[in-house]
């Protein structure tokens, strides 16, 4: 994929990796533009490492696919001033304010626009998921009122995040919690937890050679506020979304292992959306576009976002 470097209209920047393929004569003609949210502790590069890159369904489709680096990461600029959180928000509503405020609009009048696709559909990934949420109920909730769009929105993938809530969701610390804390951190082992052992053959060995180089330190709110704040305030946002959803979890994600429950919890949590479908990916773990399944995951992704884009009525 090619570097983005993209301004923002308050004097910051993006960055990540965008692909935008050639016209051909099987190009679809209503095409969406896909952009993609990666999770805590990696960067644009997750959608994009060698051998398993979302180019190569993005190129075959003719889809234009985006990764933006989120807030924070690789050169993307903070949200707000220097990302501190304001009281009484989280860091997953004030980056979702940063998506939707700024990048979604300079990415659809810089790309979608010229090219002429027919909307944007967000593929978040774990804790990309929220900020993805929170950037699209503030959508869905400006077209309702008749607002000017400053982008076009046709639909949500979901991957590698729940909605049945952690057994910690109180807006309190644990006691004897440290009064004072990092501001940023890494997982230095995390392989396991992203990608499985490697004797449940769910990646190829290359993966977990890359999987550190892939990865980058995190803002400590982030993992804060997911663990602690975001499922207190997260009804409030899934519930105004009125775009088609589309989710799954690994089969054996060890970060959020599929319950009998999650199905329900997660199309229950978007009641307003005229469809919500997805489940289980078979043999897949929490970071499953880096697995084995990760392009059949990918097809399964862009022939939702086409759907969107053939069924999207202005």
């Amino acid at each position: 994929m090619d570097s983005l470097v993209l301004a923002l209209p308050n004097g910051a920047a993006v960055t990540g990796l965008i692909n935008l393929p050639s016209l051909t004569p099987a190009t679809p003609k209503h095409r969406p533009f896909l952009v993609c949210l990666h999770g805590g502790t990696y960067s644009s590069s997750y959608f994009d490492p060698p051998g398993q890159s979302i180019k190569g369904v993005s190129d075959a489709l003719g889809v234009p696919v985006v990764a933006i680096d989120r807030a924070g990461y690789g050169g993307s600029s903070l949200f707000g001033i220097n990302g501190v959180v304001p009281e009484g928000s989280t860091y997953f509503e004030e980056e979702g304010n940063w998506l939707h405020d700024l990048v979604l609009p300079a990415l659809w009048e810089s790309y979608a626009v010229p090219h002429r696709l027919t909307c944007l559909v967000l593929l978040t990934h774990s804790m990309g998921t929220p900020p993805g949420i929170v950037a699209m109920a503030r959508q869905s909730v400006e077209v309702k009122g008749g607002q000017g769009k400053r982008y076009i929105a046709g639909g949500v993938i979901l991957s590698g995040w729940g909605f049945t809530p952690p057994p910690q969701t109180d807006e309190n610390p644990p006691s004897g919690a440290a009064p004072s804390r990092p501001t940023r951190f890494n997982i230095p082992q995390k392989d396991i937890a992203m990608l499985g052992r490697p004797e449940d053959n769910l990646c190829d060995p290359h993966i977990y050679s890359l999987n550190q180089s892939l990865g980058t330190d995190m803002a400590f709110d982030e993992v804060d506020h997911g663990r602690r704040l975001w499922f207190n305030k997260a009804k409030g946002f899934t519930e105004q979304i009125a775009l088609p959803i589309f989710y799954a979890l690994g089969q054996y994600d060890l970060l959020w292992p599929p319950s009998e429950q999650e199905p329900h919890a997660c199309e229950s949590s978007f009641p307003n959306s005229p469809k919500v479908e997805g489940g289980v990916l078979l043999n897949a773990p929490h970071c499953a576009e880096l697995g084995y399944q990760g392009i059949a995951w990918y097809v399964k992704a862009f022939g939702f976002a086409l759907e969107c884009a053939g069924s999207f009525k202005p």
